[in-house]
């Protein structure tokens, strides 16, 4: 969508702002530790495959291996 079309870039960015600002010092529902604005578990997510690298299941990695091997390419699973 094209913002500048609607209203200038810096003042949409101000509103966000602020919206993220409201919604981060809401206090979360019963048994949650905190509130979730769109897009905290897709960043959670990237920074923990990040760090840990994806699991692959012993079935996928199997059937990597048999193409790998078709392909005459070396597998790893690091």
């Amino acid at each position: 969508m094209r913002i500048d079309a609607f209203q200038k870039p810096e003042e949409f960015k101000s509103k966000m702002d602020r919206w993220i600002e409201t919604f981060r010092a809401a206090s979360p529902a019963r048994g949650q530790d905190r509130v979730l604005i769109p897009g905290d578990p897709e960043r959670e997510n990237e920074e923990r495959i990040a760090r840990e690298g994806v699991n692959v299941l012993a079935p996928v990695q199997k059937e990597m291996k048999e193409v790998a091997d078709v392909m005459g390419l070396e597998f790893r699973m690091d």
